[in-house]
């Protein structure tokens, strides 16, 4: 080409920026990138210059989470090179590259890791299939970490977990119904908890995504408390929910994945002990409490500043 600058056009899937870097310098675009639509990044050049192109792009493969994608080559495998001969000022489009975010185009493309935070929740996500190192758990009722869950009404049906390959599962699904004329359920709670630092930011939070089966009302009539989901902070409840419509107990109710979030400005620069707990029976001394079998399912545990 005789020009001085040169537009390139350039997919990326999933693409946050998107730089190409040459002997005169380099040329840079930022946004919200789809691997469907094209990008004009305009690129230096000097004159009378052979100029090696290397285009790197960043990828948010999930929400705060990157990699880098870089390649010195087009799609069908030649080097990107420009080469400049008698400069004038108006630039033209060029070549296309091509670098999607779910392909890798080997030998082409490489993969970098990008430095990201870790996690303040160790394994928010309960990905390493157990509860240790990351989570303490225990009380009366059952915990564990499982791949199938048992959701649905009313009849119960199997989904896998909500993101991932694992889903926490506070409580027991094999202690049945409870129903009258069946095995009682025992009463107490079921938990995990971990300490964590509170970011000491403007807005710290904690999100998490959670899903409700019961036979039980969170509370009757007349005032008694039996089954929830409950969220506290060094021992103080912070979060509660439960099937809320009084008198619809001994019958199953999947209240679905639902999103909770507590805001932690309280507890700025401070390390507390988050617990998630599911509760068969909250008063224990409230009317047949050992009845109507609840659990809840977690996942997806996040502390953000």
């Amino acid at each position: 080409t005789s020009l001085r600058t040169q537009k390139l056009s350039i997919r990326l899937g999933r693409g946050r920026a998107i730089t190409v870097s040459n002997e005169a310098g380099m040329g840079q675009v930022t946004g919200v990138f789809s691997i469907l639509e094209p990008v004009s990044v305009l690129v230096p050049l000097l004159p009378d210059t052979t100029h090696h192109l290397t285009v790197t792009g960043q990828v948010e493969y999930a929400p705060g989470c990157f990699y880098t994608l870089s390649t010195t080559r087009d799609r069908n495998g030649k080097r990107l090179i420009i080469v400049q001969q008698s400069a004038t000022l108006t630039p033209t489009p060029a070549a296309t590259v091509m670098a999607h975010a779910d392909t890798v185009y080997f030998p082409l493309i490489r993969h970098d890791p990008v430095p990201t935070p870790t996690p303040l929740v160790c394994d928010g996500g309960f990905e390493v299939g157990r509860f240790a190192p990351c989570w303490q758990d225990g009380s009366e009722l059952a915990q564990s970490v499982v791949e199938q869950l048992e959701v649905g009404e009313p009849a119960p049906t199997i989904e896998p977990a909500y993101a991932g390959r694992y889903s926490a599962l506070l409580g027991d699904p094999g202690l049945g119904p409870g129903l009258p004329n069946q095995p009682g359920i025992p009463l107490g709670s079921a938990w995990v908890q971990q300490s964590v630092t509170v970011p000491n930011s403007a807005a710290p939070r904690l999100s998490f995504q959670y899903r409700i089966i019961t036979y039980d009302v969170a509370q009757d009539l007349a005032g008694h408390w039996y089954d929830l989901f409950e969220v506290g902070i060094n021992g103080e409840q912070v979060f509660w929910d439960g099937n809320g419509v009084p008198g619809t107990s001994q019958r199953r109710h999947d209240l679905g994945w639902r999103r909770g979030e507590v805001d932690l400005s309280r507890w700025r620069g401070q390390t507390v002990t988050l617990r998630f707990a599911n509760w068969n029976g909250y008063q224990p001394d409230a009317p047949e409490a050992d009845r109507d079998n609840t659990w809840t399912y977690l996942d997806e545990v996040h502390v953000r500043p």
